[in-house]
């Protein structure tokens, strides 16, 4: 009969210490060599059971998370405000971005866990904003702000990035990936060459997932993203 006790003490210390020294803590104690073979088969297969129904919480989160971002990508009717032409913009998910001179900031309301900007020269036809294939011409860089998906989470941006890369291979264009910092907090920055030819820029800060969509041709979006703060 496989006995509990022994195989609790050797699931918990199993690639702690080596196998040989439980073994002997276990013979001094008068335990038998045959319970502790079989106790040490049944410890292994909860190991097993553990790491994979791990495994399996982890990758269920990656594809939640991936197909969450894949939904915030697409392009989505719009409620918009009027536009904020101060040099600052300030939003209600703590954080603040730099406006160019000549630009402006329109936030789509129709979302509020999640937040859209598009930041655009003045009196840009707000049309616009659902051709992407026009951000680049247009000098339009859209913001999308949704809260930290991996929060007090020391792999965050390995996960985010492997989901960025994961997608960015979907696209069926060849693109180039750049590591970036914006204000102490990581970024990715994903190139696409034509057909796509888009910006996809990904900032993980403490609070919020950045991800910023403009056009290779635009000067103002490197300006614009540079200038994000966390508050």
């Amino acid at each position: 009969m496989i006995k509990e006790e022994i195989v609790f003490y050797l699931k918990s210390n199993l690639g702690k210490f080596p196998f040989s020294e439980l073994k002997a803590q276990l013979l001094s104690e008068g335990v038998s060599e045959e319970d502790i073979k079989d106790a040490l088969k049944a410890a292994k297969r909860a190991q097993s059971r553990e790491r994979f129904g791990r495994f399996l919480m982890v990758l269920g989160g990656l594809a939640l998370f991936s197909s969450v971002v894949f939904i915030f990508l697409r392009p989505t009717r719009q409620r918009l405000g009027n536009p904020i032409t101060s040099p600052v913009f300030l939003s209600p998910f703590a954080y603040t971005l730099h406006i160019p001179n000549g630009y402006e900031a329109v936030v789509d309301q129709r979302t509020k866990r999640r937040e859209t900007v598009f930041f655009c020269q003045k009196g840009t036809d707000p049309s616009t904003f659902l051709d992407q294939s026009l951000y680049g011409q247009l000098g339009i860089v859209r913001l999308k702000t949704l809260p930290n998906p991996f929060p007090n989470d020391i792999s965050a941006f390995q996960k985010l990035s492997q989901i960025v890369i994961s997608r960015a291979k979907t696209n069926r264009s060849p693109f180039q990936v750049k590591p970036l910092e914006v204000s102490n907090m990581p970024g990715l920055e994903i190139d696409f060459s034509p057909p796509a030819s888009k910006i996809l820029t990904y900032i993980l800060g403490s609070k919020n997932l950045y991800i910023f969509l403009t056009g290779p041709s635009n000067p103002n979006g490197p300006v614009i993203i540079g200038s994000l703060r966390e508050i």
